[in-house]
C-alpha cells in the first residue's frame, strides 16, 4: 500500500508538471490578438468618400500596434494632426475608426469600433493639401506599424478618388498582454514536490525491504553454523549446545588489522553477522544488527530497477523544470515584436518628438518641421516656374496679396525694359527662422526667413492659409536688410498671434502707427519719428538716393511721401512680445517743373507706364513705387528699444503725367 502511495505521488507530480507545460504551450493564450471591423449590423461602416483612422487604436498597446487596410483599386493615406483632418473633412460623409472594443464575451474576438457620419457624398481630392505630414499611395492590402512623427494627436485620412467609397476593411494586431496562466509556477513547484515525495517513499520502502530480505531467522543461523559454506579448507562442525548450557561464546569480529593478519586462519562466511541467541524452549530468537562490508554481496535486481527508475524520473523533472519552465525575459521580448512589414510605412516621417519637447508648450504647433519644409518646397517650385515663364497666372495657386502684385509689376516692367532688375528668388532652404500660429483657427499664418546661400539675400516670408481646404500662399515677402538682427527660432517654438494693426496692447506703439511713422521718416530724414527708428544702412542709402536725385533735377523739384497701402499690411505678435508688421508702402515721388514750360525727362519704362510716347513732359510727373517692408515694433516693457526696419524690397508700380 505504501509503494502504491509513492507511485501515485509520482504520477500526480508528473501530471502537474505536464499540466504546467501545457499551460505554456498548447493551452497558452495567443502571442498576438487581432481585431477587425464589423461587416454588418451595429458598428458596421457606411458608404462615405473618406475614412479617418484615429490614434485611438493604440489604446490596446501604445508600442506594438500593427494595422492592415484593404481596398479595391488605388487609394491614398494621408498622415496629419487630428484637428487638421477634422477641419478638412468638415461636412463630408465619413467613417471614423475610433479604437478597439476588447470588452467582448469570452471566446469572441475584439472588434474595431467605427462611427459613421452622414454628409456630402463627394469631396475634392485632399492629396495636395499642405495639412499632411506624409502621403502614401496604396493598392490592395497594406500592413504596417502604427507610429507618429511627433507628440500630439495624429490620424490617417483615407480617400479613393473623392467620389468612390473609401476603404473600411481594417484590422488591428497587437501583442497579447494577457500573459501566461498564474498556475504555471505553482504547478511546477507542486509537481516537483510530489515527484520528490514519491521518490523518497519508494527509496524508503526499498531500503526496508532489503533489510528484511537479508535478516536470517535463528534456525537458519544455527543450520548455517553447523554446515557452513564451502571453503578452500574443510570446516569441522562443533557440537550443538544443550538447552541448559551457558550462552555460547561468540568470537568478536576482528578489526581490519586483525582480519588482515588472521586471513589464513579464519574462514569468513558470506555475511558477517553478530548474533545474540536467547535460548527459550529450545528455539533461538534473533535480534540482528547487520553490518555489511559489501564484499561478495549479491545485489538485488529490485533495488537496481528502483534506483534506475528514480534516476529517470529525477532527470525528467529536472529537464521539465530547467528546460521548459516559465518563459524567460528574452523569449518575452522576442514575442513582443510583431513581424516587420514589407510594405512602405506612411509613419516613417522624420521624428520631431525632440522638437516638440523643446517647444515647452502643452499646445502643439499647427505646423511641424517636415510640413514647413514641404510647404516651402512646393511654394518655391511654383514661384520659380512663374519667374522663369514671367507668368503671374502660374503664381496664383501659391501667391496672393502684396506678394503676387509685386511680381506682376516686376514681370510687366521686365517685359518693357529687359534691364529692369529681376525680383529676388524665393528659395525653399535653408530655413533660418520660422514661427507658426499659436491658434489652430483659420486663417493661419506662417512667418519664415529663408535663403542666404550662394550670395542670395535671405527673404522674409509671410504665408497664409485661409481655410482647411486652401493651400498656404505667400502673402508678403521682402529681402532682409544686411546686418539686421533677427531672432533665430524653430517653427516648433512658441507660436505667433495675429493682432489688429491698431492694437498697441503691450507694445511701444500700434503696428499701424509704426508703419506710418516709418514712412514719414523714409520720406524725410528730418522727421521727428527718426528718433524712434534704429540705425539702418538701407534707410541711410535711401535718404542719400533721394537727395542726389533732387540735386540732379536742374529745372524741377522732387517731393517724397509714403502712405501704407490700404489693407496691404498685417501684424503678428512675436513670442518675445514684440510685433512684426509686414506690408506695403506707396512711395510717391512728385516732380514739378520750377518754371512754366520746363520739361521733366523720365525713363523709357516710366513713359511706357504712363502710356506716353515721349519721355519728356512739360508738367508734373508722379511716380509711385511699391515698397514691401517688414518692421519690428518693440514691446512696451523694452523702454529703450526702437522700431527696426528688417526687410525691404521695391519696384515701380505706376507713372502719371499731370498737365
Amino acid at each position: 500500500m505504501k509503494a502504491f502511495s509513492g507511485v501515485i505521488a509520482i504520477l500526480l507530480g508528473l501530471g502537474a508538471i505536464f499540466a504546467a507545460l501545457g499551460l505554456q504551450t498548447v493551452w497558452a493564450p495567443p502571442e498576438q490578438v487581432t481585431a477587425g471591423v464589423a461587416t454588418e449590423g451595429e458598428g458596421a461602416p457606411g458608404e462615405a468618400p473618406l475614412t479617418i483612422i484615429t490614434g485611438g487604436i493604440t489604446e490596446v498597446d501604445d508600442e506594438n500596434i500593427e494595422y492592415s487596410l484593404t481596398g479595391e483599386g488605388d487609394y491614398t493615406l494621408m498622415l496629419g494632426q487630428t484637428r487638421d483632418i477634422e477641419a478638412w473633412v468638415g461636412d463630408a460623409a465619413h467613417n471614423t475608426i475610433t479604437g478597439v472594443n476588447t470588452d467582448v464575451p469570452r471566446g469572441e474576438s475584439p472588434v474595431v469600433t467605427v462611427e459613421h457620419t452622414e454628409g456630402e457624398s463627394t469631396v475634392p481630392s485632399p492629396v495636395s493639401s499642405d495639412l499632411w505630414v506624409d502621403i502614401q499611395e496604396a493598392e490592395g492590402t497594406i500592413t504596417q506599424r502604427w507610429s507618429t512623427p511627433a507628440e500630439g494627436e495624429w490620424a490617417l485620412l483615407v480617400v479613393a478618388d473623392g467620389t468612390e467609397s473609401a476603404p473600411t476593411d481594417f484590422s488591428v494586431t497587437w501583442v497579447n498582454q494577457e500573459g501566461n496562466s498564474p498556475w504555471i509556477v505553482p504547478l511546477y513547484v507542486i509537481g516537483s514536490l510530489l515527484v520528490l515525495l514519491g521518490v523518497l517513499v519508494l527509496v524508503w520502502l526499498a531500503v526496508v525491504f532489503q533489510r528484511k530480505r537479508k535478516r536470517p531467522s535463528g534456525r537458519r543461523v544455527a543450520g548455517r553454523d553447523a554446515v557452513g559454506p564451502a571453503t578452500a579448507t574443510t570446516a569441522v562442525a562443533a557440537p550443538a549446545p544443550a538447552a541448559n548450557d551457558v550462552e555460547p561464546h561468540v568470537e568478536p569480529e576482528p578489526t581490519d588489522e586483525k582480519a588482515s593478519d588472521e586471513s589464513d586462519e579464519t574462514v569468513e562466511p558470506d555475511d558477517t553477522t553478530d548474533i545474540d541467541d536467547d535460548v527459550d524452549g529450545g528455539e533461538a530468537v534473533d535480534e540482528p544488527e547487520q553490518e555489511q562490508n559489501g564484499k561478495d554481496r549479491p545485489e538485488s535486481p529490485f533495488l537496481k530497477r528502483v534506483v534506475a527508475g528514480l534516476g529517470t524520473v529525477g532527470l525528467s523533472a529536472g529537464l521539465l523544470w530547467g528546460g521548459v519552465g516559465p518563459a524567460t525575459a528574452d523569449t518575452a521580448e522576442d514575442a513582443s515584436e510583431p513581424a516587420a512589414s514589407t510594405d512602405s510605412d506612411i509613419s516613417e516621417a522624420p521624428d520631431a518628438g525632440s522638437d516638440a519637447e523643446e517647444a515647452g508648450s502643452d499646445e502643439y504647433p499647427v505646423v511641424v518641421e517636415q510640413q514647413l519644409e514641404q510647404i516651402l518646397t512646393r511654394v518655391g517650385a511654383t514661384v520659380a516656374r512663374g519667374d522663369e515663364e514671367q507668368d503671374a497666372d502660374v503664381l496664383s495657386s501659391r501667391m496672393m496679396s502684396q506678394a503676387l502684385q509685386a511680381r506682376k509689376d516686376n514681370y510687366r516692367n521686365r517685359a518693357i525694359d529687359d534691364e529692369t532688375r529681376a525680383v529676388a528668388a524665393l528659395p525653399a532652404e535653408p530655413v533660418l527662422a520660422a514661427w507658426s500660429d499659436a491658434s489652430e483657427e483659420f486663417p493661419r499664418n506662417l512667418v519664415a526667413v529663408v535663403g542666404g546661400e550662394d550670395d542670395q539675400i535671405p527673404q522674409l516670408v509671410l504665408l497664409r492659409q485661409e481655410d482647411a481646404r486652401s493651400q498656404y500662399k505667400v502673402a508678403y515677402t521682402a529681402a532682409m536688410i544686411q546686418g539686421t538682427e533677427f531672432p533665430v527660432s524653430s517653427v516648433m517654438d512658441s507660436g505667433i498671434e495675429q493682432i489688429n494693426v491698431t492694437d498697441d496692447t503691450g507694445l511701444a506703439m500700434s503696428p499701424q502707427a509704426a508703419l506710418q511713422g516709418l514712412g514719414d521718416y523714409l520720406s524725410d530724414p528730418d522727421d521727428d519719428f527718426g528718433d524712434q527708428v534704429g540705425e539702418n544702412v538701407t534707410i541711410d542709402a535711401l535718404h542719400t538716393f533721394q537727395t542726389e536725385r533732387q540735386e540732379s533735377l536742374e529745372e524741377a523739384t522732387a517731393e517724397y511721401s509714403r502712405t501704407p497701402v490700404q489693407n496691404g499690411y498685417t501684424s503678428v505678435r512675436m513670442p518675445d512680445g514684440s510685433a512684426l508688421v509686414i506690408g506695403s508702402l506707396n512711395a510717391e515721388t512728385r516732380m514739378s517743373p520750377n518754371e512754366e514750360g520746363a520739361g521733366i525727362e523720365v525713363s523709357e519704362l516710366s513713359a511706357e507706364l504712363a502710356g506716353e510716347d515721349s519721355r519728356n513732359h512739360e508738367g508734373e510727373v508722379v511716380e509711385i513705387y511699391r515698397e514691401s517692408v517688414a518692421v519690428l515694433v518693440p514691446s512696451a516693457e523694452d523702454e529703450d528699444a526702437q522700431v527696426r526696419l528688417v526687410a525691404m524690397s521695391d519696384d515701380i508700380a505706376s507713372v502719371e503725367y499731370i498737365d
